[in-house]
């Protein structure tokens, strides 16, 4: 399989094929440790912001 750009949590990256996926580029989402992107050889890793918890109902279901 080739995709562009793959999404997902540390959870299901675990159980990606690697060797039968090609793709440029990943975002790694990880909760409150924030999101590792990586890109051609490079990883960055960015912080989660820091917010007020009104509600965590479908608080796992998006990625901004």
């Amino acid at each position: 399989m080739n995709a562009n750009l793959i999404v997902g949590s540390e959870n299901d990256v675990a159980d990606f094929k690697f060797d039968e996926i090609r793709f440029s580029s990943a975002v790694i989402t990880k909760g409150s440790r924030g999101v590792s992107v990586f890109n051609n050889l490079e990883e960055k890793t960015l912080p989660a912001k820091e917010v007020e918890v009104v509600d965590a109902t479908g608080a796992g279901d998006s990625f901004l």
